[in-house]
């Protein structure tokens, strides 16, 4: 029964044209009463995808067709404008960006450090014959090592972060996992990044911190989320800014649904945010 109830909520579910509060409401409201460890096989993006509707992305990807379809929208657009585009996901979580990107990049560089996350990559990986890209079991930070990480619950695999006393620590599980500095990193295993995307639950600061180098020499296209917890940790936007060894243009990406996005001013409130170099905004002029 609950096979045919999923069938009938993805199909629903898909439909753009309909309401997402819509939707969103119809599928929570029936998780509820049927929400469990439950294993699937989809189709999304072209591609065959195996998670479990315990996790949240999963259940985005498998009731709504994709989870945060405007920030892969605005992801796409970007590697589109750049030939050959190797794309940076720092912070993979079980890979939904990665999977996507794939299609649009010649190279796609996925980071996570938690190993049960990988693995739901790696499946993925095999399950299409994906050949570009490589995955890097370790977190990015300004200090090599390993450090205590917050280990999430299944029912959403996206939230696990390394501990920072000084900014809250989560309760639960810990362990201690692999943590590279970028601009040790990238050179060793020649990463050349055009597009970067961090979301590593406020540890986005300390990944700038340790990729000043490789800023410098690339200037990529950054892709973060500003949450509340980074905003946290920084005084204003100027200091945001300053993580940047030039001058950068940020705003603000607003989901209009559909795989629409737009792009606003950035009010020092969490977001997802696009970081452009300056410079790169006068060549488009």
């Amino acid at each position: 029964m609950a096979n045919a109830l999923f069938k009938i909520l993805q199909m629903i579910g898909r439909r753009d044209w309909i309401r997402f509060g819509v939707r969103r409401r119809l599928v929570r409201g029936c998780w509820r009463i049927w929400g469990r460890d439950y294993p699937f096989e989809t189709e999304v993006f072209g591609m065959r995808y195996a998670g479990n509707l315990q996790d949240y992305v999963d259940r985005c990807v498998y009731f709504f067709g994709g989870y945060e379809k405007s920030l892969l929208s605005l992801l796409r657009g970007k590697a589109e404008e750049i030939p050959d585009a190797v794309f940076v996901d720092v912070g993979a979580n079980v890979g939904q960006h990665t999977l996507f990107m794939s299609r649009f990049c010649r190279e796609v560089h996925a980071f996570e450090p938690l190993p049960m996350n990988l693995q739901r990559l790696e499946t993925n990986i095999r399950l299409n014959g994906i050949s570009n890209v490589r995955l890097h079991p370790c977190g990015l930070g300004n200090v090599t090592g390993s450090f205590p990480f917050h280990v999430p619950s299944e029912d959403n695999l996206g939230i696990g972060a390394f501990l920072d006393a000084e900014h809250g620590v989560p309760s639960g599980a810990t362990e201690k996992l692999p943590v590279a500095v970028a601009d040790d990193y990238f050179p060793e295993h020649k990463i050349r990044p055009d597009i970067i995307k961090i979301d590593v639950e406020g540890f986005e600061a300390r990944v700038l911190a340790g990729m000043q180098e490789v800023l410098k020499v690339f200037r990529p296209v950054v892709v973060l989320e500003f949450s509340m917890m980074l905003r946290d940790q920084l005084k204003d936007k100027a200091e945001l800014e300053r993580l940047f060894p030039y001058p950068v243009r940020i705003r603000r990406v607003v989901s209009f649904g559909r795989w629409r996005y737009g792009l606003d001013e950035f009010r020092f409130e969490p977001s997802d945010i696009l970081v452009e170099p300056m410079e790169l905004e006068s060549e488009q002029a």
